[in-house]
């Protein structure tokens, strides 16, 4: 069995979304337009910030804050470099479900794989 992912990740997102935007956190300014290109794709409306995972967390505020009004389902942030950390943090600073795709993938396979 081969798990990609990005289609599961989307295909859940699609669900989840109920018709509004997500939040989506890319590492790099240079990624968000294949970023949306990606989501719109399935269909997904997107909101898109650009946060490295490795700089300081007050730019993290910054993004969230620039998030908070825009009527948003929930957050992705969209790279496995992202960490549990960081999710904690937006999930302080932020009143919506954060969906880390690291975990996310990691439970899914525990669940199909694990004892």
């Amino acid at each position: 069995m081969l798990i990609i992912p990005q289609p599961l990740i989307h295909s859940l997102l699609q669900k989840l979304a109920d018709d509004r935007p997500i939040g989506l956190l890319v590492p790099d300014e240079s990624q968000i337009p294949q970023a949306q290109s990606w989501f719109s794709e399935s269909d997904i409306q997107v909101r898109v910030r650009a946060l490295s995972p490795y700089l300081k967390s007050s730019l993290l505020q910054e993004k969230a804050q620039s998030l908070q009004n825009e009527n948003l389902s929930l957050i992705l942030p969209d790279c496995m470099g992202y960490s549990i950390a960081l999710k904690k943090e937006l999930e302080h600073h932020l009143p919506i479900p954060i969906l880390l795709p690291r975990t996310f993938i990691a439970t899914l396979l525990n669940e199909l794989f694990g004892s």
